[in-house]
């Protein structure tokens, strides 16, 4: 947001700069959610950061969550409720006088104060005056400092990392260059032992240095140990610092830091802001308030941070087992928060995303080959083993489903099998599925667990099914046993208390609140979105189902173990959409309404929960849509009504697909819908344009009686001029074609002539002389703006009222000279003769109830090489 007193300096800045900054990272609040608090359950945190970063980039350049007044650092999650990263922190400083302060634990100049900001950027202060404006490229972080009184100090490195580490160095190579390394860290605990190298490189050179080691000096070129740090003195305004990194090796740093095209910080920014529009602009939506704009497109934003670049601009990346590797065809991934994501953030980005969304999907490929089993929680290249299930199945089998399919599904399958059907499977030291002997010889094991696992049977069945269907060999046995074993859910179910419930390996039942993650049993009675009907029956029917989802929502902020619908944890994102299925598709808006006004507000503690690296965030963009990604490994969406007047959803594949609140596309009859079928839609929308486009169709009476065929609707479907007359030869048409064409201003014109200049009804006529009439018409429409296609002349081999005419040698010739002149002059070629003409170069018999006019099957034939070449025209493009 921007504050009254920048107004003028932005001003300034914006005549001074040649780029015009776009019109949604703008709408971007970088500070929605940046709530956190140490200790506690977590839930009321949001744990965004306010800093800049590149969708989906390497980089980031902001305070840290756990120790803001460390100063700056260049990697960061945005929604992790764990510390974590922020490794050598930096910090500026006017102060300069008498000897330099100890970095060590100082926190000398305060928490920065956010000034404002948008997607990839942001402006701040510190305590002593001090100003840092912060912005990032794909793998470059830009923080330009300016100094109270032209001299300042850089901090680098304080003891504040954000999580501990075990081994680091820093070093000076000259006055303008500094390397730093790292070694440790953790991750809610579970160790993070990757390595990280920095590469800092400033536009001024430092007039001197100090390097520190806790908080005594260190007399060297370089420090040593856990809290080694810097401080580099500069007589100037300002410092712009440019920083990369890389989990490969220092020259692998700098190779990054090189890698950036952008010589300022002004042009880094632009191109960041360019980045973050195309992103952004993927959703676009129209209707609504300004506030609720800002909303949405900060959701989406948090929901396009994650996963993170880890592959160097080389393609080198630190793999899972510690070596390093080199792809030189696909960018990697890491920051996989799994369990959070693969409910709303991976269908999303599968959706607007394909082809990134299937790099991610690589990543996870061949971190499972380097480690021997799927992660589900990867920060770097370690997984943490945070959270239970199989998630990454699931999150796979989805963005499969959603249209993220260019990667290794073969590797992938054998992964996710393995995983299902072979116990004590371990990526690097984590167990893929624990409890896995149990849960297969029983059917259960520890109830959220066992809920998460048929979830993950039914989604690797379902991608067996959808991503191999024509391989002979496949085993399709595995995928029919993991179908079965997603039912196995019912083997939780309690009869006498209704509810589900963890059970003993006896099959003795256990305590009601026992064994539920992050939730209760009234969250995690409804995580059978594969199945949901039948769980309905088994419960009792529509009606028990009802109660029991107006008793959940009467709490739309419980904690972790408190009964009630809790909003800010995944277990429970898909539940409102329930509704839909005891045929109250009322009630579903209803409950979004509240979730939205009550748990949603545009500020700093504006999350119900932690946003998990975007999971949130996509939940948020999912139900403004008006729609849910409910059953894993499918496209199955359950509906609801779009938060705004219209949605669009553009795809970098190019398919462009829309919503409405007040007339949905698809009608509002099931409240159920498959993402294929949505796409579906709009893949024919090809041929909705051109039916809501003024089109003109100059011709004879095949053009004439085509308008009267039944077996098509395109003359009263869609706003088509029909200017066809029987026996009307080209020179007749050239003298009606300012009244029944040009006149009424249509975008394209479509010339289908010739025939009866053939059968001679005017008299003998030359095919040059046919030809220069129809080039006229051509030339005379394109004079007033009109694109026009050119159709060949249907196939004739003899005229019944015409005899000798040789209409078998004279069209055949025609359409060559016809076809040569569009291509010439790039014109669309709609080739009828090619589709319906026989050995003898006449009509097909099944297509012509006379030789020469077509019959409905013709017609037939005639409309799908209409709209296919129609599909050309450059409007359409």
């Amino acid at each position: 947001m921007k504050s009254r007193s920048t107004i003028a300096c932005l001003i300034l800045t914006l005549l001074a700069s040649s780029y015009v900054y776009g019109q949604f990272a703008e709408k971007v609040n970088p500070l929605l959610g940046n709530v956190h608090v140490i200790g506690g359950d977590g839930v009321a945190c949001g744990y965004t950061y306010s800093g800049a970063t590149y969708p989906f980039g390497m980089v980031q350049a902001t305070p840290t969550f756990f120790q803001p007044e460390a100063g700056f650092v260049t990697s960061q999650l945005s929604g992790a409720g764990c510390s974590h990263m922020g490794h050598f922190p930096l910090l500026a400083s006017s102060q300069i006088k008498g000897k330099h302060l100890t970095p060590y634990r100082s926190g000398l100049n305060g928490i920065p104060q956010y000034i404002e900001g948008e997607a990839g950027y942001a402006h701040y202060i510190l305590s002593d005056g001090t100003t840092i404006r912060v912005t990032a490229t794909e793998r470059v972080a830009y923080l330009e400092t300016s100094f109270v009184d032209s001299a300042g100090v850089i901090y680098i490195g304080s003891g504040f990392n954000s999580s501990k580490v075990d081994d680091s160095w820093i070093r000076v190579l000259d006055s303008n260059r500094v390397s730093a390394y790292a070694r440790g860290g953790e991750f809610c605990g579970s160790p993070t032992p990757y390595p990280i190298y920095i590469a800092m490189e400033f536009d001024v050179p430092a007039s001197n240095y100090t390097f520190w080691k806790d908080d005594k000096c260190v007399p060297q070129r370089r420090a040593k140990g856990k809290n080694a740090s810097l401080s580099l003195a500069f007589q100037e305004d300002g410092v712009l610092v440019r920083m990369a990194i890389s989990y490969v090796s220092e020259a692998q740093a700098w190779k990054n830091l090189s890698s950036s095209t952008a010589d300022d910080f002004d042009e880094a920014r632009a191109q960041n802001n360019k980045a973050w529009d195309a992103a952004l602009g993927s959703v676009e939506v129209f209707g609504g308030s300004n506030d609720d704009h800002e909303e949405f497109y900060s959701h989406l934003y948090h929901a396009l941070i994650h996963p993170n670049l880890v592959s160097d601009i080389d393609g080198q990346y630190l793999g899972g087992n510690g070596k390093v590797y080199q792809d030189t065809l696909r960018p990697h991934y890491s920051s996989f928060s799994v369990w959070d994501t693969y409910r709303t953030q991976g269908p999303l980005l599968a959706l607007l995303f394909p082809d990134k969304a299937s790099d991610m999907m690589q990543s996870l490929v061949d971190f499972a080959d380097q480690t021997s089993g799927l992660g589900r929680w990867i920060l770097a290249n370690v997984e943490t083993g945070i959270m239970q299930g199989d998630p990454t199945s699931i999150l796979i089998a989805s963005s499969y489903a959603f249209g993220a399919d260019d990667f290794d599904v073969l590797r992938a399958f054998y992964h996710m099998k393995n995983a299902a059907f072979t116990p004590r499977i371990r990526s690097q030291k984590v167990e893929v599925r624990p409890f896995l002997e149990e849960y297969m010889r029983d059917g259960h094991t520890v109830a959220s667990m066992a809920l998460e696992y048929y979830s993950a049977d039914h989604a690797i069945a379902q991608f067996a099914r959808d991503a191999f269907p024509t391989y002979e060999s496949f085993d399709y046995d595995a995928a029919s046993q993991l179908h079965v074993r997603a039912k196995n859910w019912k083997q939780l179910y309690n009869a006498e208390t209704t509810w589900l419930n963890s059970r003993y390996p006896n099959g003795q039942w256990k305590a009601q609140d026992h064994d539920w993650r992050e939730g209760t049993y009234s969250n995690y009675f409804w995580m059978v979105p594969h199945d949901l009907e039948s769980l309905i029956d088994t419960m009792g029917g529509k009606d028990a189902a009802h109660a029991r989802l107006d008793s959940l929502f009467t709490i739309l902020d419980a904690t972790y173990h408190e009964v009630g619908f809790a909003a800010g944890n995944e277990p429970d994102f898909q539940v409102p959409w329930i509704y839909n299925l005891v045929d109250c598709p009322s009630c579903v808006d209803e409950v979004i309404d509240r979730i939205m006004e009550e748990e949603y507000h545009l500020r700093p503690d504006g999350l119900p929960g932690n946003d998990d690296l975007g999971a949130m965030g996509a939940w948020y963009v999912w139900a403004s849509l008006g729609m849910y990604p409910m059953v894993p490994g499918e496209d199955v969406l359950f509906l609801s009504t779009p938060r705004f007047d219209s949605i669009t959803v553009n795809t970098d594949r190019g398919l462009s697909m829309t919503r409405y609140a007040s007339e949905p596309t698809f009608g509002r009859d099931s409240y159920i819908l498959s993402l294929s079928k949505w796409k579906q839609m709009f893949t024919i929308s090809t041929r909705e344009k051109l039916l809501a486009t003024r089109i003109a169709f100059m011709g004879n009476s095949i053009t004439e009686h085509w308008a009267n065929d039944r077996a098509t609707t395109l003359f009263y479907e869609g706003r088509w001029i029909n200017a066809g007359i029987s026996g009307h030869t080209t020179t007749d048409m050239i003298a009606r074609l300012d009244r029944d064409v040009l006149h009424y201003h249509p975008e394209v014109m479509v010339i289908c002539a010739g025939t009866n200049d053939v059968a001679g009804n005017d008299g003998y006529i030359t095919n040059e002389d046919i030809l220069q009439n129809i080039f006229s018409m051509v030339e005379r429409a394109q004079g007033q703006g009109i694109e026009v296609a050119i159709a060949s002349i249907p196939p004739t081999s003899e005229f019944v009222w015409a005899p000798n005419t040789k209409p078998k040698v004279r069209i055949p010739a025609l359409n060559k000279a016809l076809k040569a002149y569009a291509e010439q002059h790039n014109l669309v070629y709609i080739d009828y003769f090619e589709a319906m003409a026989d050995a003898d170069f006449g009509m097909k018999q099944e297509y012509t109830y006379d030789g020469c006019h077509p019959n409905a099957e013709g017609y037939r034939i005639m409309e799908e090489v209409l709209m296919e070449a129609l599909g050309h025209l450059q409007f359409i493009q």
